[in-house]
């Protein structure tokens, strides 16, 4: 009965810890949707109020600009008119000669020009002089303006196309009056209808925001949207004056009458000119920020909403990757503590400050000392080395406290039982806060089995040209009895010859010119065996590869075998000449050549080819193929020491050959062919001979 009370405990305890969590969850849930749609219904009320503000101000600001530029055009005009009035000679040109106006009004750059019409429309006077000589503008809207009831207002004409400037300009005209109030002409400033909405340079605008100054009658003076400039458009039916006309001042959200486009539009009425300003900026610019934040909201929601339903896998699958964490770092020290055991590795810290040394537990025992006495002081590991390794210690520590660089050295240590091990080690200096080198810490690696077996590959090396030298003894006596017998042949001959006397003597120096050639051979064959067993050391040396194939071939093929073998050697004309020692790459091209052999045996018509060629421009490329059954396996393990798959074999052939030519700056490989058989090749450095 207890052993059923705590678990119906626990799990009611559990039921009540879910419950409070899918509680707190839906509550979560409610919160994070109606709480962010509420203050998104806020912040779009708030943002529409403050555009609208900003609008406002913009219109006014624009209503402002139009106000100042007409007042200066009109100031201006008023003082041209003055100086008529007052019989300015200046100003009293000709239809035919045209006076040139001059002065501050003239040099205002922020007019085109400035001219005065007499009363039937003739140009008697402009900032360009005698060039609008012959000028009539009575026909011209900003002219006929002023042919009846004088208004004292300046005038705004129509955007209209200019022959003087090339391009469309405002009239800005005010009527001249003769002593009697006689109409006597006008006097006319010219603006590019730019020039009115010229306030949004100073204003940061939106790309599709519309800047407009409209007039009374619909026509429209000057128009931005963006970097688009219009003016002349009639919009005396659309929403805008209709708008305009019901309040002059207002605001209002609706269609573009132009582009369509929804906007929110601000009117301002200029007081003296029968004109409006107005500013408008997209419904869609305006709520962007809302908008962009309704899908950051909805997003977030939606992600409260799946965090908060998967808390509790959540939590427990942190838990479980916890827990994973810790047993993965366990099993990676583990198997580091097991992968320095194997490699005969440990590591170490040495302070410059107080001289200790640390020491990892695998030092320990590849040192062979009790863990329990701790760390050898520094004086106490230099009296295991001998006298060049204590040198290197101090030369590596002097190196990494000058140059605060890694350092890599060899040691040999006395080990307690009498034998030495050999160490490499590699060490990496620490600093401290102000970058000074305060001790060295590294790797210590036992490399004895390593120099070891180096030394056993070299002793094998040797002994296994000693051993192919006796596979070749029965084959070496038959090379040698051919020339012996037959010099002894030619002696016995040329005897007989001196013996009988007469003409038949004078042939016994032929006889013993052969004999001569025959011992010469068999000595040629004794020099290359003598060659092939020296252990002498090797050079880098000039050599042609004919004299090295030929010896190759001699020495690994019997005679009794080259009359059922086919053998076929080729040497490209920029490939005669090869850089290394002849000797060692002649064992290779043995190892081939009797690997070659044995694998054209079982062919019909054995044949084994070999063949020299350039392959780049510092290497030669040497091929040794025969037509056996090809290789059973191809890469790596054709070339590691102690694996053949030969009944007899050693397995060492190929690995000293790859040992050789690696050593030579080259590299060897295999493949088998597609017809059948297969292709040994290795490369080996160029010699260039001039003159060969």
């Amino acid at each position: 009965m207890k052993k059923d009370v705590l678990p119906r405990t626990a799990r009611a305890a559990g039921a009540r810890t879910r419950l409070l969590i899918w509680l707190f969850a839906l509550f979560v849930i409610a919160v994070s949707w109606a709480a962010p749609l509420q203050r998104l219904r806020e912040d779009r009320n708030e943002i529409v109020a403050a555009a609208v503000r900003e609008n406002q101000n913009r219109a006014t600001l624009l209503e402002q600009y139009v106000a100042r530029t007409l007042e200066a055009a009109d100031i201006a005009t008023l003082h041209i008119a003055e100086r008529y009035r007052s019989g300015d000679p200046a100003l009293r040109g000709t239809p035919e000669r045209p006076a040139t106006i001059r002065g501050p009004v003239a040099a205002n750059h922020a007019f085109l020009g400035l001219s005065i019409a007499n009363a039937d429309g003739d140009i008697i006077a402009s900032t360009m002089g005698p060039r609008v000589a012959g000028r009539n503008v009575r026909n011209h809207e900003a002219f006929r303006a002023h042919l009846g009831r004088d208004t004292g207002r300046l005038h705004v004409s129509r955007p209209a196309a200019s022959r003087t400037y090339g391009q469309e300009i405002i009239w800005l005209t005010r009527r001249l009056n003769a002593g009697d109030g006689a109409f006597a002409g006008v006097v006319a400033i010219n603006i590019e209808p730019q020039q009115l909405i010229g306030f949004h340079a100073a204003v940061s605008t939106r790309p599709r925001d519309v800047v407009s100054v409209i007039g009374l009658d619909g026509v429209t003076r000057a128009r931005r949207t963006g970097d688009i400039f219009s003016s002349g458009e009639d919009l005396a039916n659309g929403l805008v004056m209709r708008r305009q006309r019901a309040d002059p001042d207002g605001t209002y959200l609706g269609p573009s009458a132009l582009d369509g486009l929804v906007r929110y539009f601000s009117h301002r009425r200029l007081d003296d000119y029968p004109l409006f300003a107005t500013y408008g900026v997209m419904e869609q610019d305006v709520l962007a920020p809302v908008t962009e934040r309704r899908r950051y909201v909805i997003a977030g929601s939606i992600l409260v909403t799946l965090v908060t339903l998967t808390f509790v896998f959540g939590l427990l699958s942190l838990l479980r990757r916890t827990e994973e964490r810790a047993t993965q770092l366990a099993s990676a020290n583990q198997r580091l503590s097991e992968a320095q055991r194997i490699g005969q590795i440990g590591d170490w810290a040495f302070s410059l400050a107080d001289g200790k040394l640390s020491w990892s537990p695998q030092l320990y025992e590849t040192y062979r000392r009790d863990p329990a006495d701790g760390p050898p002081t520094m004086d106490q590991f230099k009296s295991w080395l001998d006298e060049e390794s204590r040198a290197a210690i101090d030369e590596a520590i002097a190196a990494a406290v000058e140059t605060g660089e890694a350092q890599s050295y060899a040691l040999g240590v006395l080990l307690p039982d009498g034998s030495e091990s050999h160490r490499l080690i590699a060490a990496l200096p620490t600093r401290d806060a102000d970058g000074r080198v305060v001790g060295l810490h590294g790797t210590d690696q036992d490399v004895t089995a390593r120099r070891e077996l180096d030394r056993l590959q070299v002793e094998v090396s040797h002994l296994s040209r000693l051993a192919a030298m006796n596979a070749m003894a029965a084959t070496l006596a038959h090379e040698l009895n051919q020339p012996l017998a037959a010099a002894s042949n030619y002696i016995v001959g040329s005897r007989r010859l001196l013996a009988a006397g007469g003409p038949q003597a004078a042939q016994a120096a032929v006889g013993m010119l052969a004999a001569q050639e025959q011992v010469q051979f068999a000595g040629e064959i004794i020099r290359r065996v003598r060659a092939m067993v020296s252990n002498e050391p090797k050079s880098m040396s000039p050599a042609a590869m004919a004299r090295v194939i030929d010896d190759a071939i001699a020495l690994g093929i019997p005679a009794r075998e080259r009359e059922t073998l086919d053998v076929v050697t080729g040497i490209a004309p920029d490939a005669r000449f090869m850089l290394g020692d002849p000797v060692q790459i002649q064992q290779v091209l043995l190892n081939l050549i009797r690997n070659a052999v044995e694998a054209a045996a079982a062919a019909d018509r054995p044949r084994v080819a070999l063949s020299v060629s350039r392959y780049d421009d510092a290497h030669l490329l040497v091929t040794v193929e025969d037509n056996g059954e090809g290789l059973r396996e191809i890469g790596a393990p054709l070339f590691t020491a102690f694996v053949s798959d030969k009944i007899t074999g050693m397995g060492l052939g190929l690995s000293i050959s790859r040992t050789i030519i690696e050593s030579h700056g080259g590299r060897i490989w295999a493949e088998s062919l597609p017809e059948g058989g297969a292709r040994f090749s290795f490369t080996v450095p160029a010699a260039d001979l001039e003159g060969e």
